[in-house]
């Protein structure tokens, strides 16, 4: 427990100060009243007063101490009349008359917010040293639930034993030689915290080709926890991939000893997509950051910001930034106000695209959170906010800051390096932020020269006009043909006519435009043709399908496994759309679930090989366009698109592998020639089912109805049925 205390040496009395003693550390919540402590070993009569200073705004507040005695050896808690109530960082000077003789001291402390009314934000911290250096009892106060750890640390079984009870969660970085052999004590630690693990980050370095193994060994011994890659950039992950054919990650950590540029992340994302990884959760964390000497801790925030609109899940920070030995720091306040108003929201784009000024977006449903700041002290922006509702703006601590609404359309915002929070419901805010990514999206795509020259010339021309045309009529259009293209792009991986590096980044890209472009057909306000329950009856059956049809090995069965997750993940997100009034949008991510859904058909049949270096060469490392500057680096000035004109000589002739004599396009798929091909020639009212097949194709193939089918073999659409079996074919049914 830290606790601030100030010895007074008051001859012949020697008088002790605690703020805040009821707390482990020196907080106060906002609706508590600020208590001091006052020991004595004498019997000493107290006078004075009290100097508050705020960190942020330098406000200073004085109040005069009401005279009191106290007993020796008798703690006194004294009850400060009306101190300062706003959240925030504070300087404390205590001045105190001990039987006539003056003494000063000096303390900071947090007013801050209780647990239940923070949000959960995707943050963990990194604890590096003892209970003194690392005081879990802070991050726990400001809704931070994980800690990091390395596993050699020597106070590594007190403090996870302190976590523990603490209720939070842990991560552990592991050596090489550690994966490789766990010594005695960490075995120890394991088995007794397994529960509690979320997972393991792991250093692969001098043992690359056999990580994988290592990994798989030591979560069949040790414990079934999480497996996280540690990479310090983009450059490494990639050879780390290319050495390392079995690794299969579902999360990489990139670490290090300075903040990462946010496009590292963006670029592990793609090379993990390269290997045909979808879905890939990156953790940024920098565990020996502290602010530089006049540096403020608010600059984290942008950072967090910054890494969150990147795709990043996590970030990571130094424990000892918010509370240590010496006592709580400004970091503390920070967080609490970040937890007040973040709860994981879904970055959408930014409001504007401003060469001093940032200002990221993020929604949950209808409802939305601007993180507003500037290179420069005093400056001001003004956002578009017609048809907003609900609007509110508060400092970086969680306060309430005055906001003048006068002007329905427009509100000016003061800004400057430390962010303040703009909320709001709905409005023009929301749809120019999502064009303003999707300008950014597109562009990245179009600046991946393994895409453009070996996609479908036809399909990276749609990629171009998604942006140009949003928001229009041919928007609607320019979506529902990005949503056909995915399907025909999934099965030209699996059958092996265009290498993975090249479609799942595709499809990865696309995804991401697509769920963009759905907000901005939420603002256009035309109800999509499909009734959102019909789309989303055609998705529930493509994945009965693949539920009922699909075989083979768990590892064959990776990809579409995930697509199946993910599915259903955009199925509950259409419906949670739908029940916050945003019926288009929920319709147009019903599409791209549909869309995603139909891709199970190609990856159950597929037998995915490993493919040989010849066929897969080592990708590129994906190129960046920094945001808010266009494809020559320039400012693009607001209101302006800046996706590049894309000359459509391109060749789309692929070289890397053999290919089949004539090379269909998206477009020039057809699903059911294929699937004639792969089944077998039946005996007389049997088929005998092959690798492949299922009961959709199969009474596709027969021209009979799919319900007449399972009802004649006694199956239901979650029935599995296995090559070799026999099912009964009759003649279909007169009408």
């Amino acid at each position: 427990m830290i606790a601030t205390t100030l010895i007074l040496l008051c001859i012949p009395a020697a008088v002790e100060v605690t703020i805040a003693p009821d707390q482990p550390i020196p907080f106060v919540y906002c609706d508590d009243p600020l208590i001091l402590e006052i020991y004595s070993d004498t019997d000493v009569q107290i006078t004075g007063n009290l100097k508050f200073s705020s960190s942020r705004s330098g406000e200073r507040t004085e109040i005069a101490i009401t005279p009191f005695q106290v007993y020796a050896d008798s703690p006194y808690w004294y009850v400060i009349e009306e101190p300062p109530q706003a959240r925030g960082y504070y300087t404390l000077e205590v001045n105190l008359v001990c039987n006539g003789e003056e003494y000063k001291k000096e303390t900071r402390f947090c007013r801050i917010d209780r647990p239940a009314s923070l949000q959960h934000i995707p943050l963990y911290a990194h604890c590096g040293g003892d209970s003194e250096a690392c005081v879990l009892t802070a991050a726990k106060s400001v809704g931070i639930e994980t800690i990091h750890f390395l596993a050699s640390s020597e106070f590594l079984n007190a403090l996870t034993d302190e976590a523990s009870l603490l209720g939070l969660h842990l991560i552990l970085s592991l050596s090489p030689q550690q994966l490789q052999q766990a010594p005695e004590y960490l075995a120890e630690v394991i088995e007794a915290r397994c529960e509690n693990i979320v997972r393991f980050e792991i250093d692969c370095r001098d043992i690359e080709q056999e990580c994988a193994s290592l990994m798989d060994a030591f979560r069949q011994t040790e414990c079934p926890a999480g497996m996280a890659l540690s990479v310090p950039d983009a450059k490494y992950f990639s050879q780390l991939m290319a050495q390392s054919p079995n690794l299969s990650p579902k999360h990489v950590s990139l670490t290090s000893a300075e903040w990462p540029d946010a496009s590292e992340v963006h670029r592990i994302r793609y090379i993990a997509a390269q290997y045909g990884i979808e879905g890939l959760q990156v953790h940024v964390a920098n565990p020996l950051w502290y602010p530089r000497s006049g540096q403020s801790a608010a600059a984290f925030l942008q950072h967090f910001c910054e890494y969150r609109s990147a795709g990043a899940s996590h970030i990571g920070l130094n424990a000892s930034v918010f509370a240590d030995d010496m006592g709580v720091q400004e970091m503390l306040a920070f967080l609490n106000g970040l937890a007040l108003h973040f709860s994981g929201q879904a970055y959408v784009g930014d409001c504007v695209v401003h060469s001093q000024v940032r200002a990221p977006l993020f929604r949950d449903g209808a409802n939305w959170l601007a993180v507003i700041w500037s290179k420069k002290t005093g400056d001001s922006i003004n956002l578009p906010v017609s048809g907003a509702t609900n609007l509110e703006l508060y400092d970086a601590f969680g306060n309430l800051l005055k906001l003048d609404t006068s002007n329905e359309t427009t509100v000016k915002i003061d800004c400057g390096p430390v962010p303040v929070y703009l909320k709001g419901t709905g409005g023009a805010l929301l749809g120019d932020a999502a064009a303003n990514g999707l300008n950014i999206q597109v562009r990245y795509f179009l600046a991946q020269g393994e895409l453009v020259q070996n996609l479908p010339p036809t399909l990276v021309e749609l990629v171009q006009k998604a942006a140009s045309e949003s928001g229009s009529s041919s928007g609607r259009l320019r979506f529902l043909e990005l949503m056909s293209a995915i399907p025909g792009l999934e099965e030209q991986w699996h059958t092996r006519q265009v290498p993975k590096h090249i479609i799942v980044p595709a499809i990865l890209l696309i995804t991401e435009m697509a769920k963009t472009m759905a907000i901005l057909e939420e603002d256009r306000g035309e109800l999509f043709m499909d009734p959102l329950r019909d789309t989303l009856s055609r998705t529930e059956e493509s994945q009965s399908l693949y539920l009922t049809g699909s075989a083979g090995t768990a590892k064959s069965r990776e990809r579409g496994d995930w697509i199946l997750s993910e599915v259903r993940r955009l199925v509950e997100e259409a419906e949670l759309m739908e029940k916050a009034e945003r019926k288009i949008e929920a319709g147009a991510i019903a599409a791209l679930a549909e869309a995603r859904g139909l891709c199970l058909k190609s990856a159950a049949q597929a037998d995915v090989p490993q493919e040989a270096p010849e066929i897969l060469p080592q990708p590129e490392i994906p190129a960046e366009i920094p945001e808010g500057e266009g494809p020559e680096g320039e400012l693009v000035p607001e209101g302006e698109s800046a996706a590049p004109e894309v000359e459509m000589e391109v060749q789309p002739e692929l070289k890397p592998q053999p290919a089949p004599e004539k090379k269909k396009s998206v477009k020039e798929e057809k699903p059911e020639e294929k699937a004639e091909s792969t089944v077998s020639t039946p005996e007389e009212g049997i088929h005998v089912v092959v690798a492949g097949d299922n009961p959709y194709d199969i009474a596709r193939k027969y021209k009979i109805k799919l319900d007449d089918l399972l009802k004649w073999n006694q199956l239901t659409k979650k029935s599995t049925i296995h090559i070799g079996q026999k099912l009964i074919i009759r003649a279909a049914p007169e009408e």
